[in-house]
């Protein structure tokens, strides 16, 4: 999998090694110089990787031109991060049964 950088949330620089640092996981797509936390946070880096194929899987994921170009894959938001813990854009679309903060 893929992994990249953006200032809010570290990537998983481990490749296929499970992270297992505090903090909030998500799943994320990289596009260029965009960046966007699609589903999350949770409370484990295994539970975001779980949820790729499915983000991906989504219609309006799949189906859009721009997601042929992007990159997808997880980030970890550091549990001291000062702002308000974010949500993923594409939550509505899912349960929120493993999210570590529910929305």
């Amino acid at each position: 999998m893929t992994t990249y950088t953006e200032d809010k949330c570290t990537p998983n620089e481990l490749g296929d090694i499970v992270d297992t640092s505090p903090g909030y996981y998500y799943v994320s797509i990289r596009d260029g110089k965009r960046f966007g936390l699609l589903r999350g946070p949770f409370a484990t880096h295994q539970q975001a990787l779980d949820q790729v194929d499915e983000v991906m899987a989504l219609p309006i994921v799949a189906n859009s031109p721009e997601a042929v170009f992007a990159t997808f894959g997880t980030c970890r938001l550091h549990p001291d991060y000062p702002g308000k813990v974010l949500q993923g854009k594409l939550n509505d679309r899912f349960m929120p049964d493993h999210l570590a903060i529910p929305y």
